[in-house]
């Protein structure tokens, strides 16, 4: 064997004897350390060496976008349709540009209070109303204008809110300052319920109640209608009231049924908040918004 190749093989042995060990070693500061240690063929290890390896911190993490809000700007004449508005009108938030759009909307808001402007109409008196809904939820209708706006000829302002994730709508209307204004819009009816007396005997038949009997709500109008009915009353407590006859026992059963609804059956009878006096039992009951309360009262 020649003396070139005997040190190829002794240096394999060595390598295959003495291994290196390297070990990673992490700070709290994001710096690494590589330690090398080298093992004798005795198995002992050797000084260690540390190589510090230093590391990018990560990426800080963006917060996310802040909440904003919508606005709608509308212009409309008399009849609150945009074709009854004056031609040529414009309308903006703060220093954006104006929009010739009707509607005109305004996107991702800041959230708080923000002055939207609408062009003042040389001949036109304008007014302001508002209404806010859900983005992508259906629209709010606006019907009666208690703002007056901050005119100068050239334009009119009004300070509005805007919400988050909500769309804030204005609507400006515009009336012909020759032509009256038309009349106010009537608020809706209030709410109304009914109520229905019914009288029966033992056999819970209106045949086998006592002869005479009558029934009526509040101060309204006696009825002898048998059963008698109410209408129209306001939502909220009354009290019914029906003739006190000697030598009978009364007894009062009430439920409730939608209005052109199935009529409901009383299931029973008591003298729980039931008064009778030389005249007439009386009992509270409550009128709900499109109900008929029944109230049955059985003579024994």
């Amino acid at each position: 064997m020649s003396k070139d190749t005997s040190k190829i093989i002794f240096g394999l042995i060595a390598v295959a004897i003495v291994g290196v060990v390297f070990t990673l070693f992490h700070s709290s500061a994001g710096t690494q350390s590589a330690q090398v240690v080298s093992v004798t063929p005795g198995g002992n290890a050797a000084p260690a060496h540390v190589i510090p390896v230093t590391l990018p911190p990560p990426p800080p993490v963006s917060p996310p976008p802040p909440p904003t809000g919508n606005a709608r700007v509308k212009r409309v004449g008399a009849d609150l349709s945009t074709a009854s508005a004056p031609a040529g009108t414009q309308a903006w938030v703060d220093t954006s540009t104006p929009q010739s759009a009707n509607p005109a909307d305004f996107l991702n808001l800041t959230l708080g209070i923000h002055t939207v402007f609408a062009t003042d109409a040389p001949g036109y008196t304008e007014s302001v109303g508002l209404c806010s809904y859900p983005i992508g939820g259906a629209e709010c209708s606006v019907t009666i204008f208690p703002v007056t706006p901050n005119c100068d000829g050239t334009s009119c302002n009004t300070l509005v809110t805007v919400s988050a994730n909500n769309v804030t709508k204005v609507v400006y209307r515009y009336l012909s300052s020759t032509q009256p204004p038309p009349p106010p819009v009537s608020p809706p009816p209030p709410s109304t319920g009914n109520a229905r007396i019914k009288r029966v005997g033992s056999d819970l038949t209106v045949n086998t109640a006592p002869a005479g009997t009558q029934a009526w709500v509040d101060a309204l109008p006696h009825q002898s209608a048998n059963p008698a009915d109410f209408i129209n009353l306001p939502i909220g407590s009354h009290t019914a009231f029906t003739t006190f006859v000697a030598g009978y026992t009364v007894g009062v059963g009430i439920c409730s049924y939608p209005i052109g609804g199935t009529e409901c059956s009383v299931p029973t009878f008591s003298t729980t908040n039931l008064t009778c006096n030389t005249s007439s039992c009386f009992v509270p009951i409550t009128v709900a918004s499109g109900n008929v309360t029944k109230i049955v009262y059985r003579y024994r």
